[in-house]
């Protein structure tokens, strides 16, 4: 399936049953064509979700806690595993605060528990994981969402399979690429700018500069796709401190050629960001600020 919209906002209107919701679908899809496809399917409540996507020397696996882990909203725990399921890399996150959807609602969750909000399989999980999706995958553009049930945090890890997505684009990093931080290949010099806080599509209109320029952003969310389109044709790239090389802006700048790299970049003095700095989103054995060049 093309042109789904699939990571557009959605709204839920109220029904009185199953079957009152689909003649409302049928009819609004009647309005435009005249043929219509519904498909219905089971929404598990998840306590991860996840995803694997194959790279140059094996797979990488990320994993949130909660749903929507390809929005880039919050923080991915991130494995790196070969196809046997032995583990070359990992970097285990906390989570406090997670989303959950339940009938066509978005709730925010908080876990008031600290010792159960570190986002971690065992090794036995990931191996199953492995095991079960690999076959799945055809090449690196392709990648397997799945989901993960559990009732409790020592609870043994049953994962399932949620979707199969082509992004149409290899993901051409390796183990090494990921483990210096970098999600798209590339280097470009340009003035730095800071995108401070949670931004929505209209707000992120200000950030546009119509010059090169090095964006520094806490998180790959998707209303940067606003300010990527409205900068087209002009040289940019990305700072991230947190991010997912799987999420979907990953995905669109992987494709678009613009470079992006994550490292801690808050401690960058102010005054750095009155010049030009250059970013280094291609060369091997460079880790964190190594990346940035300032003039």
């Amino acid at each position: 399936m093309t042109n789904c919209c699939r990571y557009g906002v959605r709204t839920f209107p109220e029904h009185d049953n199953f079957e009152s919701c689909i003649q409302y679908y049928l009819q609004e899809a009647y309005k435009n064509s005249w043929v219509c496809a519904i498909m219905v399917q089971e929404s598990w409540d998840p306590y991860y979700t996840g995803i694997m996507k194959e790279i140059e020397d094996g797979f990488v696996i990320e994993l949130i806690r909660g749903s929507m882990v390809t929005k880039g909203a919050v923080p991915v725990t991130q494995y790196i595993v070969n196809s046997g399921g032995t583990i070359s890399y990992k970097e285990e996150i906390n989570q406090s605060s997670w989303y959950s959807i339940l009938e066509g609602h978005v709730l925010y969750c908080i876990c008031n528990n600290d010792d159960h909000t570190l986002v971690t399989l065992r090794n036995n999980e990931i191996r199953q994981i492995v095991e079960k999706f690999s076959p799945l995958i055809e090449d690196s553009s392709s990648s397997v969402e799945f989901g993960v049930l559990k009732k409790d945090f020592e609870d043994a890890a049953i994962p399932y399979f949620m979707d199969l997505a082509d992004n149409e684009v290899t993901l051409d990093i390796n183990s090494a690429d990921i483990e210096e931080g970098i999600i798209s290949r590339g280097i470009v010099s340009g003035k730095p700018v800071r995108i401070a806080g949670n931004f929505s599509a209209d707000e992120i209109k200000e950030y546009v500069r119509k010059e090169p320029t090095v964006y520094f952003c806490r998180k790959p969310e998707l209303p940067l796709l606003s300010l990527i389109a409205m900068e087209k044709g002009v040289e940019i790239g990305f700072v991230f401190e947190q991010a997912s090389v799987n999420c979907h802006v990953a995905a669109v700048l992987r494709e678009k050629r613009i470079p992006a790299v994550k490292m801690k970049w808050a401690d960058i003095p102010k005054n750095y960001f009155g010049e030009i700095c250059r970013l280094n989103a291609s060369a091997s054995g460079l880790h964190g600020k190594e990346r940035l060049l300032w003039k």
